[in-house]
């Protein structure tokens, strides 16, 4: 499935290359952009909590079936999970739409990783 909402086209294919950088022993995963949270969903079959946000209301009504929570954000909202409650945070193809995407990083546990 492939689809498109602000001319940006969202994919239901699987990143297999963020694999290697997701913590093994992180149990509550963030993802920031995750868009319909097909990479993140296998994350789920490893018995981890995992939530997503996104801009986009039609991603998120997929996203929100696959993982533990999954919601709408505003493009300005530059807290979307509290500080340090992340063990890891998946922040897929927006690093270059987000400015300031380095403030994400107080989201994570210290010691955790940026994936």
């Amino acid at each position: 499935m492939e689809s498109g909402s602000d001319n940006y086209i969202y994919s239901d294919a699987v990143k297999n290359e963020l694999w290697s950088v997701i913590p093994k022993d992180g149990a509550i995963i963030g993802s920031i952009g995750c868009g319909y949270a097909t990479t993140e969903a296998c994350l789920m079959n490893s018995e981890r909590e995992v939530h997503g946000i996104d801009i986009s209301i039609e991603a998120i009504e997929i996203a929100s079936k696959r993982l533990t929570s999954a919601r709408v954000i505003s493009v300005d909202n530059r807290k979307p999970f509290a500080e340090n409650s992340l063990d890891g945070l998946i922040l897929p193809d927006v690093l270059e739409h987000i400015p300031l995407a380095w403030e994400y990083s107080k989201m994570v546990k210290p010691g955790a990783g940026l994936l």
